[in-house]
């Protein structure tokens, strides 16, 4: 009698082993990080990791959070994510040593965060919309003079440029205006501004930010334009000091009444925008990188299915505003030479099988 319960015993145990093998899942495990919950981009990473899972069969994904770009290089640099949405002025800030990288000398901030990086793939993040309540006496960002805002997340590259905006403006930041950091995405600006312990709040978006949207139901809202002449004035003195065409910035006009009936904003607005760039390190495996973009890109009409301004991501435009002195991953830049869109000056960046062939 043992010895038949040892050999069923023995059975179910090979048999257990068998089936887990067969059905054992081994693709390698990627990490990718964007912004926080209730964001359009945690969204649009969400659905990138649905995609990966389901048309890949060499990688699998989670879509993580953090507190921004600055947030996602240090995690990088550490080897703690595998992919995360930075921008050109991040990128900048990195090689300088400036902002939150001011704890290393410039040389070792751009050996750790800068060196080893490389772009993946552009996507639009839109406008940096600074608002307030409709009876709020500031009407224009001069007046934020003794005011209290918001200047998005602490590990955000919002808050840097915030802050040489207000800068061309005469005001310096924590000394003409009180800055605090909260998140946008989560929720926290929109609801402190709705019960006035803030005086205003920036917030970056392609199109309608799904925090401001929930306040805007029962709140008054209006954007802040910049003074008359303080957004070419701005832009001239980020040409100086960074140099054209390596802070990534540009010129957005948000149309009066995007939040419907209670944004009261009386006209378009003029403001900076600028847009995100999907960041790995150098030593990324070029098959991962070729299948995260696989997966998206060619499944594009599916990742639109969700909403959410998806549309605005684009083949085409997934290889446009990267920043000129950061290489493109050999992966990125073998999927977009055989899909016919990659830039010539990202040639160099190609895998050398098939630059060979050039």
């Amino acid at each position: 009698m043992r010895k038949k319960i040892l050999f069923y015993v023995l059975i179910v145990f090979f048999s257990v082993g068998a089936g887990t093998a067969l059905f054992a899942d081994d693709r390698r495990e990627i990490n990718i990080c964007s912004y926080s919950v209730g964001s359009i981009q945690y969204i649009w990473t969400a659905q990138h990791a649905k995609l990966i899972n389901k048309y890949s069969d060499k990688i699998k994904a989670t879509a993580t959070f953090c507190g921004a770009e600055t947030a996602t290089m240090k995690l990088l640099a550490a080897k703690r994510t595998d992919f995360g949405e930075s921008c050109a002025m991040e990128f900048e800030f990195a090689k300088r040593g400036e902002e939150l990288y001011r704890r290393y000398s410039p040389e070792e901030s751009k050996k750790k965060f800068f060196d080893p990086m490389a772009q993946v793939y552009h996507q639009p993040y839109g406008s940096m919309m600074f608002f307030v309540h409709d009876d709020s006496p500031i009407k224009t960002l001069s007046d934020v003079k003794g005011k209290k805002g918001s200047l998005s997340s602490a590990a955000c590259t919002i808050g840097p440029i915030c802050k040489e905006v207000f800068r061309v403006h005469g005001l310096e930041y924590n000394k003409d205006y009180t800055a605090v950091h909260y998140s946008c995405g989560s929720g926290q600006a929109p609801d402190a501004l709705a019960d006035r312990t803030l005086d205003f709040f920036e917030c970056n978006n392609p199109g309608r930010q799904p925090s401001v949207e929930n306040i805007h139901v029962q709140n008054k809202i209006r954007r802040v334009p910049f003074a008359p002449g303080k957004l070419d004035e701005f832009f001239k003195h980020m040409d100086k000091k960074y140099g054209k065409g390596n802070h990534g910035l540009y010129v957005e006009v948000v149309e009066k009444g995007r939040y419907g009936k209670n944004d009261t904003t009386p006209f378009d607005v003029k403001y900076v925008a600028y847009d995100l760039i999907m960041t790995t390190r150098k030593d990324q495996d070029e098959g991962v990188v070729y299948e995260y973009l696989k997966a998206l890109f060619d499944h594009l009409d599916e990742f639109h299915e969700i909403g959410a301004y998806s549309n605005l991501v684009t083949l085409e435009g997934a290889v446009q505003h990267l920043h000129s002195e950061v290489p493109m991953h050999p992966g990125a830049a073998r999927y977009f030479y055989e899909k016919g869109v990659l830039p010539k000056e990202f040639y160099k960046d190609l895998p050398a099988d098939i630059k060979a062939k050039l």
